[in-house]
Parts: C-alpha cells; structure tokens; sequence
C-alpha cells in the first residue's frame, strides 16, 4: 500500500494477465513475451491458401533432413548415387564415406542429423554414429524394443528419437571409444566391466509416448533440452508435441495446415514449419509463437512474420542446433546454405483484448481510486481500459464501443473520445519509492514509461467507480504495423480523497442513488474530487518518496550514485571499486564484517564478497545441530538446494535465528581456500624429504615456483637437504638443546602465517588475483603473514583433504582445438582436424575446367567421325594438358 495506506493491486505476470489458466478469459489476438516480459499483439497474416499434396509432402517427410555445420558446408541423402554428398566450399558436390550396417539393410536413412562434429544417420532401425573428425571409426546403436525412425540433437550430445510405429520416445547418449594401439587388460586385477564407459547407448522413455492416430513426421532440438515433433492428424490440422525433458504437450492445431512436413525453431519461442503447395516446395515458410501455440484457443493462428523461400532444395530444414532456420537452396550442381529470414510488412493484429479480475476490495461500495500502467506506445497504436466496479462476482458481459453495458473507458496513447479520461504520462518510473518500474524500453514522454489515471465512469455525474469488485477489460489497439507493449498494471482501491478528509462537509458529494448513476455533466462536488485529485497524485508521491527515504540508507536499495556516500558512513574506501554490485555487498556486510576483524572468518568474509559472494538474511540455522559460530561454514537450503554458506551473524546466537551468511563466492564455492600455516604442522611432518620443486606433485600441484616459495625459506629445503631436514624430526635420533630449539622456532612461525589458494583460470586471472591478495591484506592483521599463491589445478590434496576441507573438483573442461603459440602439449587442446561435411575445406583446390564435347549427333555404323574439345577451358591461372575421353 502507499503512504496513505492504499492498498493495490498488481498484475505484471503471464499467468496474471490470463494466459494459460482460465479458457474463458483467454486473451484474445495478444502474446506474452517472455524475453520482454510484456503484452503485445499477436502477429497476424492470411491463413495459408496453398493447395496442400498429402502425396509430395509424405514423400518429403519419407526424406532425411538436411545437415549443416559451423562452417557452412552442408550434407544430404541423394537418391540417385544412394550416397550421403556434401557441398558449400566448391561447386558440384563430395561423397561422405558411410561404414555399412550388418547385416545390410536398406541404405537409405530415414533420419540425419549433425551436433558436436558428428552425424548421426538413422538407418535400419538403429542409429550409425559417424565422426567428421575421424576420431573413432563409425559405430552403431540400437535396442531390441526400439526402432529410430526420427532424431535431433537437444544438447550436452543427446540425441532424442522418435519411433514412428510405436509412437515411443528415446534418448541417445555416449560416443564410441577412440582406438588404441595396445590394450593390455589383466584379469587378475579388477576393472570396468565394459571398456568404453560411455558407449553409445538407447534409453526408452517408457512414459512417453505419441499417441494414436498421430504420425509423427519431423523432429526439431534445441540446445536447452527441448524438442519440437511435428505430427500428422488424419481428422484435424496437423500438431506439434512439445518435449522439455519431462512432459509432452500438445498445441493447438496450426490453423490451415494439414500436411506439413518440416519444422525447425526459429528463435527460443516461435517454431516456423514447411509446406507443399500442389506437387511442389510452398513459396513461404509458416512461423507460430508458441504463446499461441499452447494458449486456450481452438486454433493456433500464424504470427505475422512472412518467410519467402529461396529455391529450396531437399526435405525441407537442416537437423542441427542452431539459433535460427536453415536450408539448403539451389540447384544440384550450384547449391548453397541459406538462413531464412523474415521480411518487412505490417504483421500485427489491429486489435486484442484481455480480462482482468476481479479484484476484491474486502469493503462494500469501495471507491476506487488510481490506475497506473507502465506501456511501450510506437506508431498509432494505444490502450482503452475499461473498468467496472460491482458488489458481486458475477461476471459482467463484455463492453463495446456501441453498448458499454456500465463499462467505463479510460485511454492510452489514444485521440480524445468524449470525456473519458486519459492517461498522463509521469516523470517517474513508478509511483512506489524506490522502485525502478517493471519496463527496460528508453523512457519518452507521452509515448514510453509510466502512466497513471484516476479510476471514474465518465458518463456520469457522480464519476467515482464504487463496489467491492473492480473488472478490468484491457483493448489492445494497433495499427497493423506497431503494437502497445504492457509491462504491468497496478490498480488501487479505497480512494484518499482530500475533498473528504480534509475539506468540511460542506463540500462533500450530495446526490446519491440513481441520480449519482445518471448520464449528464459532472456535479460541483465530484468536480472537486477529481480536481483536488491532481494534486493529491504528485503529493502522494512525494510524501512516499520522504516516508521511505530510509531507503537511500539501504546499500541494497540505495541508488548507485548514492553507495560512496554511504561508503563514507561505515569507512569502506569506495576508491577503485568498479562493481556497484560488490560495492553493495561490502557495504551490507560492514557491521558485521567489523566484529569480525582480524579473525579467519572476517578474512574469509571479505574473500567471499570479493569473489561474488552474496548476503542473504533472516534465516535460521538448524537448532537441532551445533550453531556454526560467524566466520564458520553452515550447510543451508536456498532455492531448493543445499547452499554452502559462509555465517557472518545471527541475531539468536543460541538458535540460530535471523541469520545473516554469504553464499556463491569464491570461498563457499571452494575456489579460493584458506588454511592456517599451524594447521599444516602435521601436513608438512608428513611430506619433508619430498622434491617439492616439481609442478606435477600430487601433493602440491600448482602450489609452488620453487622448494622454499610456501611458506618460508627455512620450512622446505631441496634434496640435496633432506638428510639435515629430517633428523629435526627423526625420534630415534638424540637432538641437542640448539636443535629442539630450531624445531620449536620452526613450528612457531607457522603460527603467524596463512596460505590463500586462489584457483580458476580465464583471462582477468592475473587482474583478478591483484584484487583479491590487495583485499586479503587489507582484512589480516598486521602480525599476520600472508602467503597469496595462483593455482590452476582443481584438486590439490595437500591443501585440501589433509586439513579437513572438502576438495573442490571443477566441472570437466572439453578438450579445444590446438592452437599455434598458445596451446601446450599435453595441455588438454588436440589437434584432431576440422568437423566439416565438405572435406574439400582442408586445403586450396581449383575450380573445375569447363568440359564442352562437340561432335556429329548421329553418325553411321562402321563410319569415322571427329570429336572435338577445343572449346574447354581450364579455371583461372591453369590450362589444359591432356583430354581423356571415355566411353558409356
């Protein structure tokens, strides 16, 4: 509510704005945007007209996509050599060499597609898995209860299929085992049981399944584990089921469409597919969002994008992961890879509308006081809002521009009709304090931002909207080439007027009854209201502004302008700070952080927010274990998992409650660690007498430059002092008084020393390690000496498992591609070739001669007659130096 205790109502949400929940109130013509986060118009064209070839487009479905890779050369399955070519560096085309299956079947797949530098060929009921990097030879995968008719890769190298006779689901995984030269395997020792632990291999998903009389006909993945099947319905228009891992859902059926045969998705919410028109490829592709897709309609209606199609070749899509549409187009001897791309036209439906509430103001003849909005205005387009307030839920009928039925309009963006209200334009991005508004378009005055309104039936003489319930009916209106974009609304209930609260009696409203509900001009009195009612807009917002200034004193809430101000107040040096989001870490953490100071925890705190770490508050801590103590590691449950946490404070010592911990730095995450040097006395006892010079020591990996780099020059020593070093510590030998006291005072300097371990790699890592020892001095006191070392490794033993701190493993690294000056060997990067269809890309090959044969037509038995090929000619900078004639 705001400062004069009003209470409000927001709707800023796909499910709040009606989409997908209730079917009667479904909106209509209208998209929710969920990159944006916005209402817009739906686009709109002309339903396909094309004179669909249930004939030609099965044979296209019958066909295996088209494929493609980064570089642009593409493969597909021609049908007269009975081969798998490729082209795109050079005209004409090259043979991709496919391993047979055995038994040998047909050998024409049913099914192509390309991810990771490897095709996958569905054929004979299994799936060949062929590398274009030679790293293994071709391999098969199959299953007994399973026949893959339809693939497509849907990220992380899966595969998911598609079983078209039994309608069934299945995922592909794994990858062949690279050959090697000499496996040695003894059988007295144990091992995996196979020798490829991640052969390839079909999983069935048993709940899963397409049901009949659907025919499943194309599939289509996308890197984030969802997949597209588009179906054949023989009653209905066709369907697409929706794979997100989990479920499978059915759309609508594509309004006009009954035999598709090719889909592929065209952004992260719409999916374009391909049709015939008569004998032959459509001249356009069909795209639909899928907001409308799976909204509650009867049909999905086209969304306006018009795709022209440029002599396409082949199936239809290429199968590979890809951001956007791609097909091959052209003719056999001259083909090449196209994007389909959109072109300009006016798309968006002119009009929509939506139903909103209603919203219960738990008070009998509520007045009903303030709309706020927050739009995107381009073009003509604009908002009507229509608002009706009742004492019950009934659901009123809809209002028109003829019969309004008690609805009362209110204008966006709109030309002046009547005296309905119109919406203005504010300077501030929200009425609410402190809050940035829910739009990221630019802010423009009367077109983009925020707009407000005072709620009133503008036909009436007493205008104010009374009643429990308010009904809202939202118009979107465009203009065919722009659309209105809502962000959200927010409606308040239960008015502040200032007539009534502070003027006498004497001013307030006298008709009443059917006289107050009657059409004509406005009374004196509700003149007033709503006059008055300008001024209580912009003082409203002020005194919110006053009310919560508190607000600038929050570093979480506080402007960015405002932090090195507050900075001043707690004594953080802002100097240098180029993250307004750490600086306001820093600053959340400052009283707590100061009880800290000079502790291993206060040290470690600073190293989280320096990190990324982040504050959270107000939870509490489990009461039934020990109470970590601040600056201690605590196991939480944060967003539906378990968190490790870095406790600052907690305002119940005893219980754990109100806690305050970081969580999602460096420390937490187990990237940077910590260790006291007298912790490691039993660590370094253990491994004295090592060469711990060498980088690839289990112990020590990455750790060190040279033997006497960790923690001092007398504390490790090189081989050639091991025999000295360990009779220090040798029992059995008799040590004199002066060598017990260099052990103690050896032992004694751990206790004033402490190692950080920052490990990670990238390219800010010399930068980032600057920043992060200059904070670690700065939080360790003056006595303390701090040893600040890189590493590159992900799993040190020595520092991690002998101290009792959980290792910390990164996530595996996938092997790159070589490269000159930069990779090492045996550094992880491989030199294995290129992942392209056309294996002419490896190196410069010449255009091929133009070949002209001239000669008789017909000629004579047993008669002599002259062929002739002076008309050839070579390609550019070469030239002809034999012929070979052959004869068919």
């Amino acid at each position: 509510m705001d400062v004069n205790g009003t209470p409000f109502w927001q709707v800023a949400s796909e499910a709040g704005f009606g989409f997908g929940r209730d079917p009667d109130k479904a909106p209509a013509n209208l998209v929710w945007d969920r990159r944006l986060a916005v209402v817009r118009l739906a686009g709109e064209q002309a339903l396909p007209d094309f004179a669909e070839d249930e004939a030609f487009s099965r044979q296209m479905a019958m066909q295996p996509s088209t494929v493609f890779d980064e570089d642009g050369s593409f493969a597909w399955w021609d049908g007269p050599t009975k081969a798998v070519l490729a082209s795109g560096f050079l005209p004409g085309s090259a043979l991709l060499s496919l391993a047979p299956d055995d038994p040998i079947g047909v050998s024409q797949p049913t099914d192509m597609a390309f991810d990771r530098d490897i095709l996958f060929v569905a054929r004979n009921d299994g799936v060949l898995i062929h590398d274009l990097r030679s790293r293994w030879p071709d391999a098969r995968a199959e299953h007994a209860d399973f026949d893959a008719h339809l693939l497509a890769p849907i990220g992380g190298g899966a595969m998911l299929l598609v079983d078209r006779s039994r309608g069934s689901l299945a995922i592909l995984r794994g990858t062949p085992r690279r050959p090697r030269g000499y496996d040695f395997r003894n059988e007295e020792t144990f091992g995996p049981v196979g020798p490829d632990p991640q052969s390839p291999s079909i999983v069935t998903l048993p709940r899963m399944s397409i049901s009949a009389p659907l025919e499943a006909v194309a599939i289509a993945g996308r890197a984030d584990g969802r997949a597209a099947i588009l179906c054949w319905d023989p009653s209905n228009e066709a369907v697409i089921l929706l794979w997100n891992g989990r479920t499978l859902t059915r759309s609508q059926p594509l309004e006009g469409l009954r035999f598709p045969y090719s889909l592929a998705w065209d952004g992260s919410d719409a999916i374009a597919v391909l049709a015939s028109d008569g004998p032959a490829h459509a001249p356009r592709a069909i795209s639909y969002d899928l907001g409308e897709l799976f909204a509650e309609t009867d049909k999905a209606a086209p969304n306006g994008r018009v795709y022209p199609l440029r002599q396409p070749f082949g199936a239809g899509f290429c199968n590979a992961l890809a951001d956007l549409p791609n097909y091959v187009s052209g003719e056999p001897d001259r083909l090449g890879l196209q994007r389909l791309r959109a072109v300009s036209r006016a798309t968006f439906a002119r009009s929509g509308s939506l139903s909103l509430g209603p919203y219960d103001s738990q008070r009998f003849d509520c007045v009903w006081h303030r709309l706020h909005a927050e739009l995107c205005l381009r073009g003509s387009a604009g908002l009507r809002i229509w608002a009706l307030a009742t004492n019950t839920t009934q659901r009123p009928a809809l209002p028109t521009a003829d019969t309004p039925r008690g609805w009362s309009p209110h204008l966006f963006g709109l030309p002046a009709d009547g005296a309905a209200p119109i919406g203005s334009w504010s300077h501030l991005r929200s009425e609410i304090a402190g809050d940035s508004g829910l739009s990221d378009c630019p802010r423009q005055p009367g077109r983009a931002g925020h707009f407000e309104v005072l709620l009133q039936a503008s036909s009436r003489q007493v205008r104010r909207l009374e009643g429990r319930y308010l009904h809202l009916h939202v118009e979107f209106v465009g203009d065919g080439q722009h659309s209105p974009e809502l962000f959200g609304l927010r409606v308040y209930g239960h008015r502040f007027a200032y007539r009534d609260k502070y003027l006498p009696e004497l001013y307030r409203e006298t008709t009443v009854g059917t006289d107050a509900t009657d059409s004509g001009k406005a009374t004196p009195a509700d003149f007033l209201d709503r006059f008055l009612g300008i001024f209580e807009a912009e003082l409203t917002a002020i005194e919110g502004r006053v009310a919560d200034g508190w607000r600038v004193t929050d570093p979480l809430a506080a402007p960015d302008f405002a932090l090195p101000w507050l900075a001043q107040w707690v004594g953080v040096d802002p100097a240098g700070e180029v993250s307004p989001q750490r600086l306001r870490q820093r600053l959340a953490c400052a009283t707590p952080l100061a009880r800290l100071n000079g502790t291993l925890g206060g040290l470690l705190a600073q190293l989280e927010i320096e990190s990324g770490g982040t504050l959270l508050r107000g939870g509490s801590l489990d009461e039934r274990g020990a109470i970590p103590q601040p600056g201690q590691f605590a196991l939480i449950h944060a967003g539906g998992k378990a968190t490790r946490a870095l406790v600052l404070a907690a305002r119940d010592p005893s219980a754990g409650a109100g806690s305050q911990v970081l969580v999602g730095g460096g420390v937490t995450s187990g990237r940077i660690a910590v260790v006291e040097g007298f912790r490691l006395r039993r660590t370094f006892a253990t491994i004295l007498g090592a060469d711990l010079t060498l980088h690839e020591d289990p112990l020590t990996l990455g750790m060190t430059r040279s033997g006497n780099s960790l923690v001092g020059d007398t504390l490790i020593l090189g081989e050639e002092h091991n025999d000295a070093l360990l009779a220090l510590f040798r029992d059995d030998l008799p040590k004199s008084l002066a060598e017990r006291a260099a052990v103690e005072r050896f032992i004694e300097k751990l206790a004033f020393r402490t190692l950080v371990l920052v490990r990670g790699e990238g390219d800010g890592a010399p930068a980032e390690l600057a920043r992060l020892s200059a904070a670690a001095r700065k939080a360790a006191p003056a006595h303390v000496e701090l040893v600040i070392s890189p590493s590159d490794s992900s799993f040190i033993a020595g520092i991690n498992a002998l101290v009792g701190i959980d290792s910390w493993l990164a996530a595996p690294v996938e092997p790159g591609r070589a490269r000159v000056g930069e990779s090492e060997i045996g550094g992880g990067d491989r030199i294995e070739g290129e992942g392209q269809f056309d294996p002419r890309a490896d190196g410069p090959a010449p255009y091929p001669p133009n070949a002209r044969a001239d000669g008789p037509e017909e000629v004579l038995s047993d008669s002599a007659f002259v062929l002739s090929a002076l008309r050839s000619s070579a390609a550019t900078g070469r030239v002809i130096d034999r012929y070979i004639w052959t004869w068919n």
